[in-house]
């Protein structure tokens, strides 16, 4: 626990570097933990804001924070489904079980860690939270000893292997979630389980079995987190929803796509799109397409066009000024600036080789999509925002 003293010292200094900090009072063993708080805090500023404004509220401060939840994605995740009593088997800083035990009749906590334990169990305290069961114990231990499970079972495995190397695959993450799954299949109700965005979709579904739905989320177009929702004996078809926050509000796209559908390839028209980074993970491309009219320009760029102005598009949209090859006297007269933000996408060529061959340097208000067409080769689409 912070004592008054520590509280005051993190509100007056929350703003200065906690490396400056540090060299000040790194022979005061009471600041030395209130610069730590500061440091943990400065890391999670937009991630946890509640815990950030929340000086009463603790954090880590020997254990890595980037695999905890934001407050966006842990609130998304606790309204995927209905249910009256869940257990976070991987309980960690707490902020998925803070949520979901807010939609909960009631809610487990469990870790093993014994400060993960205590700092969850302090911010309880703090939250008025008393709806939760906390337990400090291995979970796999704890399952095999139970005779019911609660309806909602919510998994996100540390992604880390020995040595601290990140791991990709879910045998390899601790507790691994197919093991897991094979203990409960008698009486688990629902299963939410949260992995690397960088995992295999459907190595994942193969692997788990009984996935209902998979939602890829994302904030600020940057995918955050995979998840798959299993349902005890579910053999239907599967929904995939992509989701993407804005500016980490509760703004957030959210869309339905099934991998069917068929795609139309033509030639760079006036309007191009490309699409947020949920949708680029899932990959639907042929059901993007039909949704929304719009042609490709080639089977593997993921860039799309269309005469017409399609403003729900779940993604960037920009106006075309024109095409150009990948030349730098043609490049030099369409961006007279010599500055554009630089994307390439399906053509085998080195960004910084690029930069040097067209003597361009990044940033300002256009953009230069390097592409590969299937009418026209490889060329620029020099763009500005829609």
């Amino acid at each position: 626990m912070l004592n008054s003293k520590q509280i005051d010292f993190i509100k007056t200094n929350l703003e200065i570097p906690a490396s400056e900090l540090a060299l000040r009072h790194n022979h005061d063993a009471e600041f030395r933990l209130a610069v730590a708080q500061i440091a943990a805090r400065q890391k999670i500023r937009d991630k946890l804001p509640t815990f950030y404004s929340n000086l009463e509220l603790l954090l880590p401060t020997s254990i890595p924070l980037e695999q905890a939840s934001s407050e966006l994605t842990a609130r998304y995740k606790s309204e995927i489904i209905s249910f009256t009593t869940s257990v976070d088997l991987t309980g960690g800083l707490g902020i998925d079980s803070i949520y979901l035990a807010m939609r909960a009749k009631s809610h487990h906590y469990i870790e093993q860690n014994q400060e993960l334990y205590s700092i969850f169990m302090s911010n309880l305290s703090e939250l008025a939270i008393n709806n939760v069961v906390c337990i400090n114990d291995d979970s796999i231990k704890w399952i095999k000893e139970q005779n019911s499970i609660p309806d909602l079972i919510y998994l996100d495995p540390a992604r880390r292997g020995k040595g601290g190397n990140k791991t990709y695959f879910l045998e390899d993450t601790e507790p691994n979630p197919i093991e897991i799954i094979k203990n409960v299949k008698h009486n688990y109700k629902y299963a939410l389980i949260k992995t690397s965005p960088m995992l295999d979709i459907t190595k994942a579904i193969s692997q788990l079995e009984e996935v209902r739905e998979v939602h890829i989320v994302s904030v600020k177009n940057e995918c955050k987190e995979l998840l798959f929702l299993l349902e005890k004996d579910y053999i239907g078809d599967i929904r995939y929803h992509t989701v993407n926050f804005e500016n980490n509000s509760s703004k957030k796209e959210i869309l339905f796509l099934e991998n069917t559908g068929t795609i139309q390839f033509s030639e760079p028209k006036k309007y191009i799109y490309e699409a947020n980074a949920s949708i680029n993970k899932l990959g639907f491309w042929n059901s993007l397409a039909s949704r929304y009219s719009l042609s490709a320009l080639d089977s593997n760029t993921h860039i799309f066009t269309s005469d017409n102005l399609i403003s729900d598009f779940p993604g960037r949209i920009f106006t075309l000024d024109s095409i150009t090859k990948i030349n730098r006297k043609e490049i030099s007269k369409a961006i007279p600036c010599g500055k554009a933000n630089i994307s390439i996408k399906n053509v085998p060529i080195d960004i910084n080789i690029l930069k040097k061959k067209t003597a361009l340097t990044e940033g300002g208000d256009m953009f230069l999509y390097v592409v590969k067409s299937k009418f026209l080769g490889n060329i620029c689409l020099v763009c500005r925002k829609a």
